[in-house]
This record gives structure tokens, sequence and C-alpha cells, in this order.
């Protein structure tokens, strides 16, 4: 039904021959059908996939009628998406003010429209965005007193926030990616979490610099792309990893840390094998992350792995033993007094 709504609309356009373009002016019945047809797939289309179906058309449209755009600014499709959607509107002088910070209010109602498909009107005497605080509010996108001021420009780690909220989506490994993000030590630990989230799921990206500078205001056009990549995934931006491994599942009970290219001490990986824990599921992951280094049918990891499965440092005291892979070193550690023996992975011969 919402596919066929979208080709009614193109059909429609096609058959009463209204040229839509960036370089035609529309003429003001053709612009009145557009509008009407367009209100036809809001009322009966929820599937943001229905208005992208129609982007050709709604570009032309947003241009028309947001004079501050042009074709070939970086945030055109997002912003006719999200203007087809009812969720952006221009400042009813026919401009749409891309470069004006979002404020708290503003994004609130940006992902509130979003998630209801449909917009709230004031009560009289109210503010324009009381409704969309309220509706915030009960959605649990902002629990009350964590802004302050809602009409205020909203820095990123909030936004982060709201939109991991608004997610409805499982999140794993997201953990990986803390070296990704240079400035991570810097987060506030009540953002961390957030910031990794939006982060991982390729909706918040951070700057060319690695940094995601959480204290960082965004502009309207900057807040649309968020927008529209929270209410179409195939939008969004993979997140760097800086370090290749991270993308080896890790599924057992060890203690794993990934170490990012630039670490001074030029370790590539470190693995704890735990004895108290089920220890084939921890065999599988090691020999992974060893095969994902070093390559597929390696002899010399074939060897590593004998060599760990043999070991139980409870019963015999075993020595250290080194290998050199590929110009880096690799270790597989022994204390007969412990539970646990490490393997650790450097970038350099050691």
């Amino acid at each position: 039904m919402k596919r066929t709504i979208a080709v009614i609309l193109i059909t429609v356009m096609l058959m009463t021959g209204v040229t839509v373009n960036a370089d035609t002016s529309m003429g003001e019945k053709a612009m009145s059908m557009i509008k009407n047809q367009l209100e036809i797939l809001r009322l009966q289309a929820k599937n943001v996939q229905s208005f992208v179906a129609i982007m050709e058309e709604l570009i032309p449209l947003v241009l028309s009628e947001l004079k501050d755009i042009k074709e070939s600014d970086w945030f055109t499709e997002n912003v006719a998406l999200l203007y087809g959607m009812n969720i952006v509107q221009g400042d009813g002088l026919g401009n749409f003010l891309p470069n004006k910070e979002v404020t708290g209010s503003e994004y609130l109602k940006m992902v509130v429209v979003a998630l209801d498909n449909k917009t709230y009107t004031a009560a009289a005497g109210q503010q324009w965005d009381k409704p969309y605080i309220d509706r915030a509010l009960e959605l649990g996108l902002v629990k009350s007193g964590e802004i302050s001021d809602y009409r205020k420009p909203l820095n990123r780690y909030n936004m982060a926030k709201i939109i991991v909220r608004a997610c409805d989506e499982s999140f794993s490994n997201y953990e990986m990616y803390q070296s990704s993000i240079t400035d991570y030590k810097k987060i506030p630990a009540e953002y961390k979490e957030y910031v990794l989230k939006a982060y991982s799921k390729g909706i918040i990206t951070g700057y060319p610099d690695g940094t995601f500078g959480g204290t960082n205001t965004m502009k309207r056009s900057e807040a649309t792309a968020v927008i529209a990549r929270l209410i179409d995934p195939s939008q969004r931006k993979a997140p760097k990893l800086s370090n290749d491994l991270l993308n080896v599942p890790i599924t057992s009970e060890a203690l794993v840390k990934i170490y990012p290219v630039n670490d001074p001490q030029k370790v590539d990986f470190m693995f704890l094998i735990e004895l108290y824990k089920p220890i084939e599921p921890q065999y599988i992951d090691i020999e992974n992350l060893l095969t994902a280094r070093f390559g597929k049918d390696n002899a010399t990891v074939n060897e590593i792995m004998e060599d760990i499965k043999s070991k139980d440092t409870r019963k015999k005291d075993l020595p250290d033993r080194k290998w050199i892979i590929n110009n880096q070193t690799v270790l597989v550690g022994s204390d007969p007094n412990s539970w646990t023996f490490p393997i650790m992975v450097w970038r350099v011969v050691k």
C-alpha cells in the first residue's frame, strides 16, 4: 500500500505534464498538486522508504520552498526527506537556516516526529515546544532535569544520548570503538556508553581528526543527517576501527584487549586465557585472532595453538615461548601458580 501511494504520486505528476526538476520553476497549479499528493503520502505512509522512493520529486519541491538551500548542498537530500516526512520545516519566511545551531527543543521535535509520525500543536498560551518536550519525557528520550534550557543549542553529548534512547535496536560490541575515538578518555562517564553506541551504529560520526567533540553543537544541516540515519539505516556511516582485529567477533569469556595502531608500546593485542572458564570457546577466539592477523593455514599459528592447548599452568612449570611472524612477536606466557596465562602480540620484534 505504501509503495503504491508513492507510485501514484509520481504517476500523477507525469500524467498531468508536471515537469519536476531543480532547474525549472514550478507553476502554482503544479505546486499545489504536488503538495496535495504529498499530504496523502504523509497520512498513509509510515515507512521512510515510501518517501525515499519519491526523492526526485521532493528535492525540487524543497528547493522551491526553502530559498537558502541549493541542489549542490551536501545535506539537500536529508532536508528533502525530513521535509517530506514533516519532520522539519522552514522558518516561515522561506528559509531553512542550515547553518543555525540546533536547540534542544528543535532536536527533540525532530526526533519525536520521526518516532511518532505526527506533529503536535501547543495549547493556547503554551510555548510551541511544550508538547514535544512532554512527549520526549514520556518516551524516555530525556529525563527531568537533564537539560537545563531546551531553547539553548544542544551539545553533541546530549544529542548522542537522545538518539540512542530513540534507536529501537540492539547494540553489541560497541565497546570496541573506544580506541577509534581519539578524545574518548575526555568524555564524561555519563556519556561514554551513549557516544559509543551512536558511533557504533554510524548515526553520529566523529570529526576527521578522530575526535567526537562532544561539547560542540550541531548546525541544522548536520542534525538532519543524524535524524535521516536514525530512520533510514542505509544512510548510516560505517565507523572506523583503529585496529582491523576489532572486526573479529569475540564470543568467549576471555579477557581480550585490542590496542590502537598508535599504541606507544607497539602492542597489537592481548588475550588472557582463563582456565576456570569454558576453555574451548577461548581457544576458538584466540585462533580466530591469530588467523585474522597472520593468515589462514599458517604453520606457525598452528604451532602456537598447539602450545596454547598443551598448557595447564596449575600442573607444571612451563617456560614462556616466543614466535616471530611477519616481523611481529607472539608470546605465550606461563605461571605455575596461576589459573590464567597470557598471549601477547606486538607489532614489532621484541
